[in-house]
């Protein structure tokens, strides 16, 4: 994880996450930022961690979600934040089963 984002709109940061859940991942792997508490949308609002060897992700299917399109605008709220990861697994009996993580804290710096 970077520790810091640049509040510019175009500075883009990779970040890439080894995850193992036992079953597949459903889809991709969810990311938002967080400040005292509150989701700041204006860091990585569309931001998704894939393991489909693109976007970061240098190789599919081995286990290690990443994206390479994360940014904060100018928008975003100065200081530290914290990382939220979501993912959802699908259990072999067809249970959705999700898990949240928080890591942190990173820096928001002005350009």
């Amino acid at each position: 994880m970077p520790d810091r984002f640049i509040a510019d709109d175009r500075t883009l940061s990779t970040i890439s996450v080894r995850v193992w859940a036992g079953t597949p991942i459903i889809g991709s792997i969810v990311v938002t930022a967080s400040v005292n508490g509150q989701v700041d949308s204006y860091i990585g609002s569309t931001a998704y961690l894939v393991d489909a060897g693109k976007d970061g992700d240098t190789v599919a299917g081995d286990g290690i979600f990443a994206s390479d399109n994360l940014k904060a605008s100018k928008q975003a709220l100065l200081g530290p934040h914290l990382l939220r990861l979501f993912a959802e697994v699908k259990t072999p009996d067809g249970r959705h089963d999700a898990t949240a993580y928080e890591t942190g804290p990173f820096t928001v710096a002005a350009p």
